[in-house]
């Protein structure tokens, strides 16, 4: 064929599919009330209404058209485009398993905890310290010091301290669905400690293995407050440095548990507080430690920026300002959700609505299967809203992480299942923070296996997903 031929057989081709898609077709249009449609009896849906041909008079109408319910759905991905016609995705009902069907939550529990450390630990044990009532509202007392060598730049506390309170109280508020309430007193003036804060070696440069160094400061602290405040008044206790110290002098803002009923369980703020610029997550992150009994959950390398791996990614505010609402594992064994907010999972195959566990409600916030008497596995469901706003979204989705009481703290007793699927870590990379590899949850029809079970999500409705379990060996 000449190259005029084949030109002028191209232009006749684009003429006629321009006549041909021009060209009035009563079945290819939308239907609209009133509009003329082809046949009685026809149907069509569009737009989330059903609209059928009717007769009016001797002409044949659509209807006004009646909403259609949706039910959740599982699709089918459409294959990659070709030239031809795609096939449209095909869709069926999912059907979530009956509560007969699961354990008693009992039976997910961790009773026994072989980590070494009663005082914080990953199991359900009873802790070896005096915690408060967390049924009744925790009266909190925030206590400002200086010191001779250490002196505020104003007498008055620090006005954020007003904000870090009410973030505080947000956080847990929403972590235990309204179930923690505080009470605040925020002392107004800073008070003089008579000793320098140079005499106590807690600065940056000198060794925190002499703990010893830090509850003597803890213990000069509430010693202070104790002259003026009465023990029994206050559940928990916080100490606030003045504004501009630096970790040269107050390194960290450690947790102190007590034994002792003279004491309270509580923290100080130091250097890395006055320097970070979440101001509620330091106070935040040590009451779940002083009051709820966990663990780090990052490797002691990575919490002190050496290391580069967080075993637990971007999950939970005892490891991480990513994305730090509380994982499903440490709201159970801190009290704050309810036993029928955990579903234990049998040998047999199940299928499990996941709400968002960021959504405040008494639902289910995770599904736990158990491997032994000191190991299990939890699984939860991860979306980009309340405090996890923030989270990167390869860190959306349904995530699986074993917990193991068994492993001292030094090996971290909670593990994504799933490997790190990048290098690269974009949230704490452009905060100048720890590199952590970057953990990809899983997304509609993805699926991970573990210890002999397969993980797979199956559908989804708005943020909520839909997970099957199954034994598989």
């Amino acid at each position: 064929m000449t190259g005029s031929r084949r030109v002028s057989f191209s232009i006749l081709v684009v003429f006629v599919a321009l006549v041909i898609t021009s060209l009035p077709s009563i079945s290819a249009s939308p239907p609209k009330a009133g509009s003329a449609c082809a046949k009685q009896g026809l149907t069509k849906s569009y737009q989330g209404k059903k609209f059928t041909c009717v007769k009016s008079g001797k002409k044949l109408v659509w209807s006004k058209g009646v909403a259609e319910k949706q039910a959740a759905t599982v699709s089918t991905p459409t294959p990659t485009p070709t030239p031809t016609s795609a096939p449209s995705p095909t869709t069926s009902p999912i059907t979530v398993s009956n509560l007969s069907e699961y354990r008693a939550s009992e039976e997910c529990k961790l009773r026994t905890n072989l980590s070494g450390t009663a005082e914080i630990n990953q199991s359900h044990a009873t802790r070896d310290f005096l915690k408060p009532d967390l049924t009744k509202t925790l009266r909190g007392l925030v206590f400002p010091v200086d010191f001779p060598d250490l002196q505020s730049t104003s007498s008055d506390a620090p006005s954020v301290l007003k904000r870090m309170t009410e973030d505080f109280a947000a956080f847990y508020s929403s972590q235990s669905n309204g179930k923690l309430k505080f009470e605040w007193t925020i002392v107004q003036k800073y008070t003089r400690l008579d000793k320098t804060i140079s005499s106590f070696g807690v600065g940056r440069y000198n060794s925190f293995s002499n703990s010893q160094n830090y509850w003597m400061l803890n213990y000069a602290f509430q010693d202070l407050a104790l002259k003026t405040y009465k023990r029994g008044d206050f559940d928990f206790f916080i100490a606030v440095s003045p504004e501009d110290t630096s970790e040269d002098l107050i390194a960290t803002s450690p947790a102190f548990h007590t034994k002792d009923a003279k004491y309270w369980p509580g923290n100080w703020l130091g250097g890395d507080y006055w320097r970070d610029e979440r101001k509620w997550f330091y106070p935040v992150h040590e009451f779940g430690h002083y009051v709820l009994g966990r663990d780090d959950l990052g490797s002691p390398a990575s919490m002190a920026g050496i290391s580069t791996t967080k075993p637990m990614g971007h999950y939970d505010l005892m490891n991480t300002q990513a994305g730090p609402e509380l994982t499903s594992w440490n709201r159970w064994i801190g009290g704050l959700i309810e036993d029928t907010q955990i579903l234990c999972l049998p040998n047999t195959t199940t299928v499990s609505l996941l709400k968002p566990i960021e959504e405040v409600n008494n639902e289910v916030k995770g599904l736990v299967i158990p491997l032994s008497n000191s190991k299990v596995l939890v699984i939860e469901n991860r979306a980009a809203i309340g405090f996890d706003a923030n989270m990167p979204s390869t860190s959306v989705g349904v995530i699986a992480y074993s917990v193991d009481v068994s492993v001292p703290r030094s090996q971290v007793p909670m593990r994504l299942v799933r490997e790190p699927a990048s290098p690269v870590d974009e949230w704490n990379q452009q905060r100048g923070g720890v590199v952590t590899p970057r953990i990809d949850a899983l997304k509609g029809g993805e699926s991970l296996t573990y210890s002999g079970y397969q993980v797979k999500v199956i559908g989804s409705s708005g943020k909520s997903m839909y997970v099957e379990v199954k034994k598989i060996n």
